[in-house]
């Protein structure tokens, strides 16, 4: 019983506490190696760069329809002699410089990614900078002290406005009560 669990064991690529799992796993795998050759289906990878294969053609004649297990696919205009590939990045670089062809293949979920992370970079740039913008206005409303700032609204209208002294400089001081602002000189209007 212990050699022909070690053989199931083996079999079936994992350890298990208990018997029942390996046997049953060792069955299902030995089961799927049991199929003829013309029950197998033979997994197909999923065509790429389809615009660059669309410049090159299937085997003609006695020309070697693979090479190492792969499919050859010859260019479309070169007959004498015939060039072949089954590799996209290098069927690309061929019409680029042989045929004065440049493929560009839009790659869907590549460029879905790319946009995505785009978005996401935009996003999170809007928000630093409304961030920062927050920051400016939280410091700018800190450094205003309000009971000064109310204070000199009711000195202003009290006194009927502000009165403004012309200096060599070109700044005038703008007076209101004992305190003392600056502004250009020239400006004809009153604080509001």
């Amino acid at each position: 019983m212990s050699v022909r669990m070690s053989l199931f064991e083996a079999a079936s690529g994992a350890s298990s506490l208990l018997p029942s799992d390996s046997i049953s796993q060792a069955a299902s795998s030995l089961s799927e190696s049991d199929l003829s050759p013309s029950q197998h289906s033979v997994k197909r990878r999923k065509l790429r760069a389809v615009s660059t294969w669309d410049h090159f053609r299937e085997a003609e004649g006695d020309e070697p329809h693979r090479k190492a297990g792969k499919v050859l696919h010859y260019c479309k205009r070169c007959r004498n002699p015939p060039w072949s590939t089954h590799i996209s990045g290098n069927a690309r670089y061929h019409l680029e410089n042989a045929h004065h062809v440049v493929v560009r293949e839009d790659s869907g979920p590549q460029s879905k990614r790319q946009l995505a992370i785009e978005n996401a970079f935009a996003r999170t740039t809007a928000m630093q900078v409304r961030q920062t913008e927050e920051r400016a206005t939280n410091v700018l409303r800190a450094a205003v002290n309000a009971n000064a700032f109310r204070e000199a609204q009711m000195l202003m209208a009290k006194h009927g406005g502000a009165q403004q002294t012309d200096e060599a400089d070109g700044w005038g001081r703008l007076q209101i009560s004992r305190s003392h602002y600056m502004v250009p000189s020239g400006t004809d209007r009153a604080i509001t």
